[in-house]
């Protein structure tokens, strides 16, 4: 069996070891989700996943650092999302853990929570795959027309191209 992409990491870690590293940990946090997600669905069906490096570089940038920080309130939730996208399984089934975004706005037990959810999703996610048992769709997108048509499909109903 191959190795996870993904890291299961306690939901606690990324809560207290930023207060032990003076902070350093939640970019570690940042980038180490973002590459995971990126190595696991990057240019699958479509998905395009934010350079990790890039994402901790913008927490930097004066004037921007603010908003991308509240950008990154929903980035990251999303990720899961992203990757039951890249999975093929139909958006309207992927959920939308990006919600989650809006509790992180509360100052600190809605920041706590969303730290939380946000690791619980990506650990359920990296475990799904671990059991086999990652959500199967019987759906792919036409690459004519990109609608949702069946896996055994020869040729699109929407756009009655071959596919």
């Amino acid at each position: 069996m191959s190795q996870p992409i993904g890291k299961i990491r306690s939901p606690a870690a990324p809560i207290f070891l930023p207060i032990l590293t003076l902070g350093i940990y939640s970019l570690v946090w940042v980038f180490k989700l973002l590459r995971e997600a990126r190595d696991y669905a990057d240019n699958r069906n479509g998905i395009q996943i934010t350079s990790p490096g890039l994402a901790v570089f913008l927490f930097f940038v004066p004037g921007i650092n603010i908003i991308w920080a509240i950008m990154m309130l929903f980035k990251l939730p999303g990720l899961v999302t992203k990757m039951r996208k890249a999975d093929g399984i139909a958006p309207h089934l992927a959920g939308s853990a990006g919600a989650i975004g809006w509790i992180g706005l509360i100052p600190v037990l809605g920041s706590l929570l969303w730290v939380i959810l946000t690791q619980s999703a990506m650990n359920d996610f990296w475990r799904s795959l671990e059991r086999g048992n990652a959500i199967q769709s019987d759906m792919k997108t036409c690459p004519h027309c990109a609608e949702q048509i069946k896996k055994e499909a020869r040729k699109c109903r929407y756009c009655h191209e071959p596919v």
